[in-house]
């Protein structure tokens, strides 16, 4: 779903919540909200992809819990 909200381009959008809501504040703000949840979420994943798993198999290997 956040791959939807990244891929679609913010002009797009805008014209979509036009379309629905009509001309005004409320459709801007709404597709440059929507484009910037696909954003973040786009941004947060890969970083999380990226995490180093080093320290958290050395502390579950001393016998520690997960939290």
């Amino acid at each position: 779903m956040l791959s939807l909200l990244y891929s679609v381009p913010a002009l797009i959008c805008a014209i979509l919540f036009v379309r629905v809501v009509g001309p005004g504040l409320l459709a801007g703000a709404s597709a440059l909200g929507i484009q910037l949840i696909g954003m973040l979420g786009k941004l947060i994943g890969d970083e999380l992809d990226r995490i180093d798993e080093t320290p958290i198999e050395t502390k579950l290997a001393t016998g520690s819990t997960k939290m």
